[in-house]
């Protein structure tokens, strides 16, 4: 077993792990693998752990007890104090409606279990949801904790039935490793955040603490070259660019810390530049800095960009992540790590988060005080998915001063009988509407515009669902709603229903920046089918996604901003990235250009202006959220919608 000296190398390893992560937080895309440093973490953790656990196992006064209270008082003093502060901060700085979500995270880091909060609350690591969660960091933290919590039972079990310790943690490489794999090609997200797939890299720093080489047996040129090498590996994976954290990549940071730890020595090379006073000294504060520095990226990159220019926000944040974490370093870590009253000081400060978070989301009036006209979303109202889940604390927030009526139950299977159908009963429907969610927003301007062409309207629109299906195939998947019997049903019912009807307009609209190639594969296939029975097709292109409003209550963020009506106007907002709908829509012109049956109504122009988006226009707000249009919002292409509609009745 290696021994349990002092190594100034490895925190000097730590200095290399987490400078990497927090650049790559800020944004710097140079370093597009700065969160590889997690895995040397991983490593790291591993190696220490393992080595005090074998040395308390083998000299037989080991203590389950006192592991864990190790491990708290080392763990729980700095985390807990963080989620303190950005609890009482934040509420005051950021927009209310997210304090649900603030109080979830939280929770989440403090009784880690982050780690399946982001995987079923956030998703991907690297999208919109995840990048705006205060708490997303303590996703690996808790992945660790959960580590400890069986790994020192199976330690003590090899030891006790006398297993060989270093083949039973190479088996759980194994295992994880083969894992790991499989995850890779079926479920990217829950192999990167879940222990099970994540053990080998902690395994990895396990079996170390079963290795013992002799120094003096090997020359220090070829130690220092094989440390060197190991850097190597650990730096080449910050600059590389890989499609998630999830990749054969993850191998070299693991590869070349196990070489660092085995081979480098703080007497000479690559081991005595890590041992440099500031390698060390940073190295000592990288627990604090990797605890403070997301919460405070996300106050000022996420939360406060419309208030804060991006510069300014990566200036303040390295400034503010260095002053906290040097405060929780000296009063917090090393204060309670030793103290014999640190787990009467975890207590304190558990039951303080926790009552500070229950008054958060119960105690805290969420709503803002608005000078626009009352926001109409009509789009849940022509949903015709099965079964609508009961409404989330989240959509509640989010759906506060906005009339948004739901669904009449009497279309509960309307998903096989024709759609949600308004008109004339005596006649079959001459539109059919299909779409997602972006389809239903537009349900009661369409229904208007049917009423006045006096013809009876069928919406197959779905909220969360994808349009599109598989044409040919009696069976399709089922998502999110729906069952796999369900979307079947849905799928042959609207073509029975498009090829019986001959409906004069089959009105297409939907979120097509989420497109991937198999959905607009389905979407080309539909074409072909309309094309070969004879269909008009209208395609409402997509509106400009407004980036700082995000997925909230447009009006009530307006009004966290200050955001005043124009008295006559409209009212604009600054449009941070446009790529993928652009993309989207000159997808949807060319696709004008192939189909002579296909016709564009133009959403994104009147929309757009420069680099700005209309939100607004007097006392009426355009959006309900940063994507759907509101019924006002709609309503304002209703004429450009129904004179398309007459001049394609004409030809």
């Amino acid at each position: 077993m290696s021994s349990l000296r002092y190594r100034p190398e490895i925190d000097g390893l730590r200095t290399i792990a987490v400078l990497p992560v927090i650049f790559f937080h800020l944004g710097f895309s140079a370093i597009a693998g700065g969160f590889y440093g997690v895995d040397v973490f991983f490593v790291i953790s591993g190696y220490l752990i393992t080595s005090l656990l074998l040395k308390d196992i083998q000299k037989g006064s080991f203590s389950f007890k006192e592991f864990w209270i190790r491990r708290v008082k080392r763990i729980m003093p700095a985390l807990l104090f963080l989620v303190l502060v950005v609890l009482l901060v934040f509420p005051l700085l950021i927009f209310k409606g997210d304090l649900v979500y603030l109080v979830k995270d939280a929770l989440s880091a403090i009784f880690s279990y982050a780690n399946f909060h982001a995987y079923f609350s956030l998703g991907d690591y690297w999208g919109n949801k995840a990048e705006s969660s205060s708490f997303l960091h303590a996703w690996s933290l808790s992945l660790e904790e959960q580590f400890y919590i069986v790994f020192p039972l199976f330690l003590f079990l090899l030891h006790k039935y006398n297993f060989s310790t270093r083949k039973g943690i190479a088996a759980v490489i194994l295992f994880s490793l083969v894992l790991y794999t499989f995850g890779y090609y079926f479920n990217p997200d829950l192999t990167f955040y879940m222990l099970p797939s994540r053990a080998w890299e902690l395994a990895f720093g396990g079996i170390l603490a079963t290795v013992s080489i002799d120094s003096e047996k090997i020359r220090p040129a070829i130690s220092n070259l094989l440390a060197i090498a190991g850097l190597l590996f650990i730096l080449s994976s910050y600059f590389l660019t890989t499609a998630g954290g999830i990749s054969i990549v993850s191998f070299f940071p693991v590869l070349g810390t196990v070489l660092i730890i085995l081979f480098a020595k703080s007497d000479h090379g690559l081991g005595r530049i890590l041992s440099t006073t500031p390698m060390v000294y940073i190295g000592k504060l990288s627990y604090s800095l990797y605890l403070w520095h997301w919460p405070i990226i996300v106050l000022l990159k996420s939360h406060l960009k419309f208030q804060i220019a991006e510069e300014t926000a990566i200036i303040s944040a390295l400034a503010l992540t260095i002053l906290f974490s040097l405060i929780s370093y000296y009063f917090i870590e090393t204060k309670t790590r030793t103290s014999a009253k640190g787990i009467q000081f975890v207590l304190v400060l558990l039951i303080a988060n926790v009552s500070i978070a229950a008054f958060l989301n119960y105690g805290v009036v969420k709503e803002y005080k608005s000078d626009f006209d009352q926001v109409v979303f009509y789009g849940l109202q022509y949903d015709i998915t099965p079964k609508i889940a009961p409404v989330s604390d989240e959509n509640k927030t989010k759906r506060l001063g906005v009339f948004a009526p739901e669904r009449d139950n009497k279309f509960k299977e309307a998903y096989k009988k024709g759609g949600i159908i308004f008109g004339d009963s005596s006649s079959t429907p001459k539109i059919i509407v299909l779409g997602d969610s972006h389809g239903a927003m537009w349900g009661k301007t369409l229904h208007d515009i049917a009423n006045e062409l006096g013809v009876s309207i069928s919406f197959y629109t779905a909220v969360g669902n994808p349009p599109f299906f598989k044409i040919g195939e009696s069976q399709q998947k089922g998502n999110k709603g729906f069952s796999a019997e369900q979307r079947s049903a849905y799928a042959n019912n609207f073509l029975q229903s498009l090829k019986l009807w001959k409906p004069d307009f089959l009105v297409i609209s939907c979120r097509w920046d989420s497109m991937d190639d198999e959905k607009w594969s389905d979407f080309y296939a539909l074409l072909n089918y309309t094309k070969t029975i004879g269909i008009k097709v209208v395609i409402l292109n997509q509106p400009p996604v407004i980036d700082i409003i995000g997925d909230r209550n447009s009006a009530q963020y307006l009004s966290y901003l200050k955001f005043k009506p124009k008295s006559l106007g409209p009212g604009y907002l600054p449009l941070l990235d446009s790529e993928a709908v652009l993309k989207a829509n000159a997808t949807i012109f060319r696709i004008n250009e192939k189909y002579k049956n296909v016709v564009v109504v133009d959403i994104y122009r009147t929309y757009r202006k420069s680099d700005s988006a209309l939100v607004s226009n007097g006392r009426k707000i355009l959006y309900y959220d940063d994507d759907h249009l509101s019924y006002d919002g709609t309503q304002l292409l209703k004429d450009e919608i129904l004179k398309v509609l007459k001049m394609q009745k004409l030809q």
